[in-house]
């Protein structure tokens, strides 16, 4: 489905909803647009910092029109216009300059992806006789394209004339559908094309779910693939045995080979990746350890999150000589970005660290009382529960003692109009925020 067409549906749907304020709609929403990364990634880029806040309340809504009209989660990020902005002129000059070549090289390997790597690394060595099929499996963003992408580069690099087929899960199965309409003949033409390459590459299998007649189409490739001793690697975001809406005789086949997994990096080598990221950039950047352990430790669960913080530096520290400390990318940088983990973090314990920092009770926050510092402090207290945990204004307004949604959504707003006008007042926004998440 065209990104334009898709946005056009999501806005069809917020139009009515009556959780949503029409003048907010209107003036924020309808405003906003839709850009597509790749299959499994979407931006929203909203036109001012009020109207994120808008779109980040309606973003549960959007994602369940997003699953509806393409049958599967996205990842989903708000960004501003210029950061919008700033990630396209990062991602044209990676083009242009050849860094978004994958490569075995150029992956970052640690303990969360080592025994993928290796795998990986050993088939393109060992085609069709080592592990066959070859089915990596983890989260989103956490590197199984760039392996494929590299035993792919590599594959055609050191067996001259062999050819690799890669594909997503999603272009194999739209162009299933395009041939299934139109008959047998066209299916098999469609079989054996695929059939002429000498290795197959499956981006996202689990998209292929509940697609009886294009499983049988993938059945008969696999099948030949196999017996000819033809090497096949796959990527999913479960293991075979957790897939749903597959023929068994497909779970079978990719049990036959080896299956194994990509997990979520560990801080060092979230900071790795962080550290040759940055290195992609092609400047000499002046960073503290300090401020690189802190994100890599809260803002680095997958490698698209930690792309997505070097272009925040390019765009906010392009001209800064450094250093960077922590405490200015707490100021300028972090604003609006959700924490990896937040352990035993909840309302409460926000609302605790509010209530100390402005001399009110958890109880006075949760209460009705209007005094100006009671107020000052439940609207903060607000503002970073829905910064932090992420949750709906529906439920933040559930635990700040049954207030309304639009009551939080007003408290929200109040407090990012005031931080984008009062840098000193952002400044204890961001300290409250980073003892909040490092205590």
């Amino acid at each position: 489905m065209q990104t334009d067409t898709l946005w056009e549906k999501i806005k069809d749907t917020l139009a009515v909803d009556s959780d949503i304020d029409n003048n907010a709609f209107k003036s924020y929403i309808a405003s906003s647009e839709l850009a597509k990364e790749d299959e499994m990634s979407y931006f929203v880029v909203a036109r001012s910092s009020v109207g994120k806040n808008f779109v980040m309340a309606a973003l549960p809504k959007i994602n369940e029109v997003i699953k509806r009209e393409l049958g599967h989660n996205v990842n989903l990020n708000v960004l501003g216009v210029n950061e919008y902005n700033e990630i396209r002129k990062t991602q044209t000059k990676a083009k242009k300059t050849g860094k978004n070549i994958k490569s075995f090289d150029n992956f970052v390997v640690g303990n969360s992806n080592k025994k993928a790597f290796k795998a990986t690394n050993e088939v393109s060595e060992e085609l069709g006789s080592r592990y066959n099929p070859l089915f990596i499996y983890g989260d989103s963003g956490l590197g199984k394209t760039h392996l494929l992408k590299a035993a792919q580069n590599q594959i055609e690099e050191n067996f001259e004339g062999l050819k690799c087929y890669y594909v997503t899960a999603e272009k194999f199965g739209n162009e299933a559908v395009d041939v299934i309409l139109k008959g047998y003949h066209e299916i098999e033409a469609f079989k054996e094309g695929i059939m002429q390459y000498d290795v197959l590459l499956i981006d996202d299998i689990q998209f292929l779910k509940d697609k009886d007649k294009t499983n049988e189409i993938l059945f008969s490739i696999f099948n030949y693939y196999l017996e000819e001793n033809k090497q096949i690697i796959i990527t999913s975001d479960k293991g075979p045995e957790d897939l749903n809406g597959f023929d068994k005789r497909i779970i079978t086949r990719l049990n036959y080979g080896l299956s194994v997994d990509i997990q979520t990096p560990d801080v060092d080598t979230a900071r790795h990746i962080l550290d040759e990221a940055l290195k992609d950039t092609d400047k000499e950047w002046n960073i503290t350890n300090e401020a690189l352990d802190y994100i890599a430790s809260y803002y680095a669960s997958d490698v698209r999150k930690i792309q997505q913080i070097v272009n925040r530096f390019g765009f906010y520290f392009d001209d800064e000589p450094g250093p960077i400390t922590l405490s200015m990318l707490q100021e300028k940088m972090l604003d609006g970005l959700q924490p990896n983990v937040v352990g035993k973090l909840n309302s409460n314990k926000i609302k605790d660290i509010v209530g100390d920092k402005y001399g009110v009770s958890r109880k006075q926050i949760e209460g009705k009382t209007r005094t100006s510092v009671v107020t000052n402090a439940r609207h903060v207290a607000m503002y970073l529960t829905k910064d932090i945990l992420n949750i709906s204004y529906v439920q933040i307004g559930h635990e700040f003692g049954g207030k309304d949604h639009t009551t939080v959504l007003n408290a929200v707003n109040k407090i990012q109009d005031r931080m984008d006008n009062d840098k000193d007042f952002k400044k204890v926004i961001m300290k409250l925020k980073n003892d909040i998440t490092t205590n």
